[in-house]
């Protein structure tokens, strides 16, 4: 096992049976992209190039008895949706914006399938291109982020116009369990 950054260190404060799975995960990530950079922060640890393409996290999606002892989640945007049983919950926060999060408790699971899904990330944000795709900051409590999408309807003819809110608010109590808050979205006709 290696050293580990002392910000990585911090990170995995109260989580230290997960760092040897994510140095796995990092030798694994670095083989595919080698010039990817990484950033950690207190709620988070992201991979980027030019744009943001993964990001590691210890965000609930999953209640905690549901979860395995040793574990993390891995978040990635996507330009469509995986139908995939590894998908602990995926959200299109924006129209053709997937957010994927997948719990990732063992080595076998850093396997062919997930490198083909962050290539399909990686390669666009490193040349850029990051088409509709944007992987919203994973954020803990109190302070959270919430979008809302109001739609006006018209009849037979549909969507005439949309509108998006960013707001900050508070769920920790109306959702205990969501630690990423952008799974909380909302529609309303106008």
């Amino acid at each position: 096992m290696r050293n580990p950054d002392q910000d990585i260190l911090l990170f995995f404060s109260g989580h230290e049976e997960a760092l040897g799975l994510y140095e796995i995960f990092e030798d694994f990530l670095y083989s595919a992209f080698p010039d990817a950079n990484r950033r950690v922060q207190k709620t988070q640890i992201t991979f980027f190039n030019r744009h943001v393409f993964a990001c590691v996290s210890f965000a609930r999606v999953r209640k905690k008895a549901d979860l395995p002892k040793v574990w993390f989640v891995l978040t990635l945007g996507l330009p469509a949706p995986l139908d995939s049983e590894r998908v602990a919950v995926r959200t299109e926060p924006y129209p053709g914006r997937w957010t994927h999060h997948l719990v990732i408790s063992r080595p076998e699971e850093l396997d062919a399938q997930l490198l083909s899904w962050m290539q399909n990330k990686g390669r666009k944000a490193a040349s850029g291109d990051t088409g509709s795709v944007r992987l919203l900051p994973v954020m803990g409590f109190p302070g959270t982020f919430c979008q809302l999408q109001f739609r006006e309807y018209g009849g037979k003819t549909g969507i005439l116009g949309t509108a998006g809110i960013d707001a900050e608010a508070d769920f920790s109590c109306a959702f205990p369990h969501v630690a990423d808050t952008h799974l909380c979205k909302g529609d309303a006709v106008l």
